[in-house]
């Protein structure tokens, strides 16, 4: 046993995030898309395509996190103090040079401009 409580066995990163201990940041194996931002009177609905460009398969779930939002604007489908997104991958992956499609949706927004923000990607199970 380790100082932690936990098994030997169980304490690396694959365990401590299959636990909802941890979730490994695969950002720089993404990248996105916005396809289209449809703004609405106070809100705004924007699909994005994402990417998986990286060497290796993302499993378990994708946890997409908005960053960098003004201050007036919020996500509508979020879960979580930061707001975020799970995605559960289907069959629990995904390969190389697969993308899925996403929605976010905006609250608070004002003017015409579209918003621009940065999404961080997360890789585990549980709350971040």
């Amino acid at each position: 046993m380790l100082l932690s409580g936990l098994a030997i066995d169980d304490n690396d990163p694959l365990a401590r995030r299959d636990e909802g201990l941890e979730f490994p940041d695969v950002t720089s194996q993404f990248e996105t898309r916005k396809n289209q931002a449809l703004q609405l009177s106070a809100s705004e609905v924007d699909e994005v395509c994402i990417a998986n460009t990286g060497p290796v398969a993302v499993d378990t779930n994708l946890l997409i996190v908005v960053q960098a939002l003004p201050a007036n604007v919020s996500r509508k489908n979020a879960s979580g103090g930061q707001p975020y997104i799970r995605v559960f991958l289907k069959n629990g992956l995904m390969e190389p040079d697969a993308s899925i499609g996403q929605q976010f949706i905006f609250t608070g927004q004002s003017g015409s401009a579209p918003l621009t923000y940065s999404l961080q990607f997360l890789s585990g199970q549980g709350k971040p």
